[in-house]
């Protein structure tokens, strides 16, 4: 039996404290924005209106703001001497430890030894899902599935013994680490319980391929946006005010990246 121990805002608002490997499925909302009423709230589906709220939220300079802050970041640090421009191309799976480690030779930084932690995906699909604890009361053990770049403390790492075979390379599910917190150490050790162990895993692995692909399914692309933001002409003109005013020093120093982003370059065609 699995006794799922919910994160304390989805388990209050969606689940009423805990439930079974169901609970992982449609713990994923998203925040949706009336602009009539001018309020916000929870929702299944993305909402492309949520864009108002946070283009007037940052123009109206309320709040920490955490959205198109480049600029902002140049000036609040007068004393630094360079600014160095990284594209997202250099930190992609295959690029990011020969990044870092170039980067840690020009700077002075310890330089990486962990290629595969680099190739991991922090923000990935699986992020909104982790971390994910539950409890096996045959093995009286509680395990804990998070992604590799989130350090645990206190658990034992036991993702050589538990990862499924099916998922040890797998692209997303290879990089998640697996914690064990148990009272027995040596029973849950008996590959009886390793079996029992991984046929649960296995269980929630294949459920989140589920809610993946549905979320995959549903979601909003680039041509989605522009398409909102050119019937919405005003909400357009706000957002390229912003824009030019943040990607300034970036222009300057790094028009290279500017001339690389596709969708940035339609938004401005017609903005």
């Amino acid at each position: 039996m699995l006794i799922f121990l919910i994160r304390g805002n989805v388990k209050k608002k969606l689940f009423g404290g805990g439930g079974g490997i169901e609970s992982l499925k449609s713990c994923l909302q998203y925040t949706a924005y009336n602009p009539h009423t001018k309020e916000s709230y929870k929702t299944s589906t993305p909402n492309l209106d949520r864009m108002i709220f946070d283009i007037d939220w940052r123009k109206n300079g309320t709040g920490m703001h955490t959205l198109f802050i480049t600029q902002r970041l140049v000036q609040s640090l007068p004393n630094i001497t360079e600014v160095h421009y990284v594209d997202m191309s250099e930190i992609s799976k295959d690029r990011a430890f020969d990044t870092m480690k170039a980067l840690s030779e020009k700077f002075g930084f310890a330089p990486p030894q962990d290629r595969h932690y680099f190739e991991g995906k922090m923000y990935g699909d699986l992020q909104p899902f982790m971390p994910i604890r539950f409890h096996i009361e045959e093995l009286d053990a509680t395990i804990l599935i998070n992604l590799k770049q989130w350090f645990q403390r206190g658990e034992i790492d036991k993702t050589e013994e538990l990862m499924p075979l099916a998922y040890q390379n797998h692209e997303d599910f290879g990089h998640l680490k697996i914690y064990v917190d148990c009272k027995d150490s040596v029973k849950f050790s008996s590959s009886e319980s390793i079996v029992l162990a991984q046929a649960q895993i296995t269980r929630i692995f294949k459920t989140l391929e589920q809610e993946i692909r549905h979320k995959n399914d549903i979601k909003v692309s680039e041509e989605d946006v522009l398409e909102y933001l050119r019937v919405n002409p005003h909400l357009a003109k706000d957002l390229k005010i912003i824009l030019d005013e943040e990607l300034q020093d970036l222009k300057v120093k790094r028009p290279d990246i500017i001339a690389s982003w596709k969708y940035y370059l339609a938004f401005e065609s017609f903005c």
